[in-house]
């Protein structure tokens, strides 16, 4: 889909606050859009966070959880 155009369906609503902010900005409604997709896209989003953090993938947790669990069981049933 490398530098193919599409269409964005939007509601009244956001059409007209789209042309609304764009007239503002002395921007065309589509380079608003583009703008706002643009800087949406290239903003850290949660997964970026969470790797900062130290954050592990589940499939590597996830043994190590349940071999936790099962030894707590078989304490508590000891």
């Amino acid at each position: 889909m490398k530098d193919q155009p599409f269409t964005l369906k939007l509601d009244e609503y956001l059409l007209r606050k789209l042309a609304e902010r764009a007239e503002m900005m002395g921007v065309t409604p589509e380079h608003l859009a583009a703008e706002i997709i643009g800087d949406q896209l290239a903003a850290p989003g949660p997964e970026d966070d969470l790797a900062e953090e130290g954050a592990r993938d589940w499939s590597e947790v996830r043994p190590e959880l349940e071999a936790y669990l099962q030894e707590r069981l078989k304490s508590a049933a000891a």
